[in-house]
């Protein structure tokens, strides 16, 4: 992932200082993230707008599920259902309890889902400023987390959390990329996300989540019903909005399969929509 220099962490270092132990660490502060956002399984109908640079928009519509398995492998899919000529694409991501993933992404084209390798999950999905590893869930292994001095978005305050690869020395290497996380102290929602290009002080893309208590979602775990990726070099932005949610509702478990992808039909599209009509 993409994040800030070295030079940018030295800079807050100096000026404000790590938090003494009385106060939650980074890694407590993720962890305790990820403990109240925790969903059994979710289900979105999600419009997606892509605007580039010159004003030009492509309008997408899709649909996102999100529910681990008997083994404790969380598996998630989203799956394109207009226009026609993106119709069918599908991408699969599948994480062991340790950390492993695996993403399949299905072209009807093509005929066969193939897996994206490792060094292909920063390249960006089907045209938006979304890569393909921005669409998989944070992964705590695969990076070590700095509280900085906190701040406030909007009148909320929040704790600022560094995160870098794991494995790097940050005191003695500038050679890697970092995010800068605003996370609510209330809530735990992340209203922004910034990500940082080695060397550079600025972010070169910024996510910034809306609106967690729209009506539209639903369930005892908040979601943004939208949410906006702005790509400053591109000078290109994506939207998601969800337009229909279902928090922690059975899903069919035969879906979150690369058989299935290929497989996966009209009236299959039918039975996930007809998820929504369901009551709570």
């Amino acid at each position: 992932r993409s994040l800030a220099p070295l030079f940018l962490l030295t800079l807050v270092i100096g000026m404000t200082g790590f938090y003494k132990s009385t106060y939650k660490k980074g890694p407590e502060v993720m962890s305790d993230l990820k403990d109240l956002q925790v969903a059994d399984s979710e289900v979105e109908l999600i419009k997606m707008v892509i605007i580039d640079e010159s004003g030009n928009t492509q309008v997408r519509e899709m649909i996102s599920m999100i529910e681990p398995d008997a083994n404790g492998n969380l598996r998630y899919l989203i799956r394109f259902l207009s226009p026609s000529d993106i119709k069918g694409v599908t991408l699969l991501t599948i994480e062991d309890p340790k950390g492993g993933s695996e993403q399949y992404l299905y072209l009807p084209a093509l005929g066969e889902p193939r897996k994206i390798s490792t060094s292909q999950q920063s390249n960006y999905f089907m045209g938006s400023d979304f890569t393909f590893e921005d669409l998989r869930k944070e992964q705590p292994k695969d990076h070590q987390y700095y509280r900085l001095q906190d701040d406030e978005i909007e009148g909320e305050e929040v704790y600022v959390i560094m995160s870098a690869p794991a494995g790097i020395d940050i005191s003695e290497s500038r050679d890697y990329d970092s995010r800068l996380l605003y996370i609510d102290k209330e809530t735990y929602n992340i209203l922004k996300i910034e990500f940082y290009e080695e060397g550079k002080s600025t972010p070169h893309k910024t996510f910034t989540g809306y609106d967690y208590n729209s009506k539209e979602v639903d369930g005892p775990t908040q979601r943004p019903h939208r949410a906006v990726m702005n790509n400053h070099e591109k000078k290109t932005t994506s939207i998601m909005t969800i337009l229909k949610s279902r928090i922690n509702q059975p899903l069919p478990t035969d879906i979150f399969t690369v058989e299935a992808m290929k497989e996966w039909s009209d009236q299959d599209d039918e039975e996930i929509l007809a998820l929504f009509e369901t009551s709570q």
